[in-house]
């Protein structure tokens, strides 16, 4: 992996998810660019025109946004490789899915951005739109819940990786792609494999005959098997799982909060014609409930 983009909007989230990025244990520094996009401010005024509410935003960025991703450039300057900046005006999801295409990279890195009283169910609008379309692989960082009145805090580099895997180019690539890199002793992995049953009032509705069920194990097991061999060269240890579910995402998430997982890594596997554009229904529901930061491989 050789360029990272980095969506920058002086949130926390935003902040999190650098400082997220940069712990992570490349085997080769990438090239990182900063993105920041001003939006055209709001106005129901039929007076204002656009070249006025252009200067408004290029003012804003002048003053405030430059200043403020200089300085982060300039802090991430020792962890890459090179660190450049990319300021924007308009509409910040779209800006940054074009910022992507036009860098070529490899991965877009955003921060979770609640919109609720409960922010770990909902991506914020902007984090939402750029998974659901970007053709790179995304990396969303959101920061544990605090609890006791105790601020809560990043693990960095992550330490526990949870791969959920169905055998697919892009869980495969995402596979490898990790166990390329040079995690820290004591580093820890589980990979889990969750088999769609079909349930009704909470039995499963589903004929299906024993040798179906058998040779399906069977090919479950071998891809645990492949995965556990390439990742037990760069983690110290590696569990693996495999779960009937009826809520793929649900197990997924509800595995992740069990394991006390710091990152869960997905491959993406659209369900039309459209794939390229659109998440999985699994990953898209991951990224959504997780308790931790997601990666969604997407194959290309």
């Amino acid at each position: 992996m050789s360029h990272v983009l980095i969506a920058s909007d002086g949130s926390e989230c935003s902040k999190a998810a650098q400082e997220f990025v940069a712990s992570l244990p490349f085997r080769e520094k990438p090239n990182v660019k900063l993105v920041a996009a001003t939006p055209l401010p709001v106005t129901l005024s039929e007076y204002y025109v656009e070249s006025v509410l252009f200067e408004q935003a290029r003012h804003t960025q002048n003053t405030v946004i430059a200043p403020r991703t200089t300085a982060e450039a300039e802090r991430l300057r020792p962890q890459f490789a090179s660190v450049t900046t990319d300021l924007r005006i308009g509409d910040p999801a779209n800006e940054i899915l074009d910022a992507a295409d036009e860098s070529k990279a490899d991965v877009i890195v955003l921060g979770a951005r609640g919109l609720s009283a409960i922010p770990r169910f909902l991506l914020g609008s902007v984090s939402d739109y750029v998974c659901r379309h970007a053709h790179q692989s995304i990396l969303i960082v959101r920061a544990p819940h605090a609890s006791g009145g105790r601020k809560a805090e990043l693990h960095l580099p992550p330490r526990r990786i949870l791969f959920a895997t169905d055998g697919s180019d892009a869980a495969n690539q995402a596979i490898d792609r990790f166990a390329s890199w040079k995690w820290p002793a004591g580093s820890e992995s589980k990979v889990v494999i969750a088999h769609q049953v079909v349930t009704a009032f909470g039995m499963e509705i589903a004929a299906v005959d024993e040798p179906y069920r058998t040779a399906e194990r069977l090919k479950a097991e071998a891809i645990l098997q492949s995965a556990s061999q390439r990742l037990s060269k760069v983690f110290s240890s590696v569990e693996t799982e495999i779960n009937n579910s009826s809520q793929i995402a649900h197990t997924i998430v509800e595995e992740a909060e069990k394991w006390n997982a710091d990152l869960i890594v997905i491959g993406n596997r659209g369900l039309s014609r459209w794939e390229r554009f659109l998440l999985g229904s699994t990953s898209l529901g991951v990224l959504h409930h997780a308790p931790c930061s997601v990666w969604v491989e997407k194959h290309r």
